[in-house]
C-alpha cells in the first residue's frame, strides 16, 4: 500500500546499524534500508555517450529519511572532519522558478587535490581542486538532482559527477540515490592516461560511498526540521 508523503514527518526512525550488504563491482557495502535499482533505471549514465570518456559503473545507496531531509544535510554537512578532502563549499547562485517551483543552487567546492604524487610530480598541477556544483529540486516530484565537474586542473583532467535522488519506491519517506562519475584525461598523457582515468573513476566512486556513509550518520543523528 502506498504511504502518503507528510512534509511534517521525518521519515522512519532510523538504525544505528546497516543490516543490507550491497555488492558493487569494485567493493561491498552496506545500507540502513535495502538498495533500489530503479533510480538507475530512470537516470541511466550522462557519460556513456561522452566521446573519448571513461566512466564509472553507478553507485546506489538508499536513506531511510525523506528526500527533503537528503538535500537539507547535502548543504550543511561540509566541511567535515570525517571527509578532509572537501575544504569549503560556498553557494554562489541560488533561484527559484516562481512558475514550477524548482530550486536551482550553485555552489563552488574546494577539495584537495587527490590525485598520486608521481602523477602530480610529471604533470603538475594545483594543491586544490574547484569545481563546480549545481543542484535542482523539483517539490512536484520530489527529486533532487546534483551535476558537477572541475574547474581548474582541466587541461589535464577533466571528471564530472551526476547524483539523483528521488522517493524510495518500498517507502516514500526513504530516499533511492545513484552517482555515476566520469573522467576525460588529456591524450598527451601517453601511458599515463589510462591508469589516471581508473584511479579517477574509483576514487571517484569510493569518495561517493564515503559522501552517501557520512549523510546516512548525519541523518541518523539529526532529526530536525528541514527546508
Amino acid at each position: 500500500m502506498s504511504v502518503p508523503h507528510n512534509p511534517n514527518r521525518g521519515g522512519a526512525k532510523a538504525d544505528t546499524t546497516r543490516p543490507h550488504t550491497v555488492q558493487h563491482p569494485l567493493f561491498s557495502y552496506t545500507t540502513r534500508v535495502p538498495v533500489h535499482g530503479k533510480v538507475a533505471d530512470d537516470f541511466p549514465s550522462p557519460f556513456l555517450a561522452e566521446p573519448d570518456f571513461t566512466p564509472s559503473p553507478p553507485l546506489l545507496y538508499a536513506h531511510p529519511r525523506p528526500v527533503e531531509a537528503c538535500m537539507a544535510e547535502h548543504f550543511t554537512k561540509y566541511p567535515h572532519e570525517s571527509v578532509p578532502e572537501i575544504i569549503e563549499c560556498p553557494v554562489v547562485r541560488d533561484t527559484t522558478d516562481p512558475a514550477t517551483g524548482v530550486r536551482t543552487r550553485e555552489r563552488k567546492v574546494i577539495c584537495k587535490n587527490i590525485a598520486p604524487w608521481i602523477f602530480r610530480r610529471v604533470l603538475g598541477g594545483p594543491d586544490t581542486v574547484e569545481l563546480t556544483e549545481t543542484t535542482t529540486f523539483d517539490p512536484r516530484t520530489r527529486q533532487f538532482e546534483l551535476h558537477s565537474q572541475n574547474v581548474n586542473f582541466a587541461r589535464f583532467v577533466f571528471a564530472k559527477e551526476a547524483s539523483r535522488f528521488v522517493p524510495h519506491p518500498d517507502n516514500p519517506e526513504w530516499t533511492s540515490f545513484v552517482q555515476y562519475g566520469g573522467i576525460r584525461c588529456t591524450s598527451y598523457m601517453g601511458p599515463l592516461k589510462r591508469p589516471l582515468e581508473q584511479f579517477i573513476c574509483n576514487r571517484m566512486i569510493r569518495g561517493g560511498l564515503q559522501a552517501s556513509d557520512h549523510l546516512d550518520d548525519v541523518l541518523a543523528k539529526s532529526q530536525s526540521p528541514f527546508e
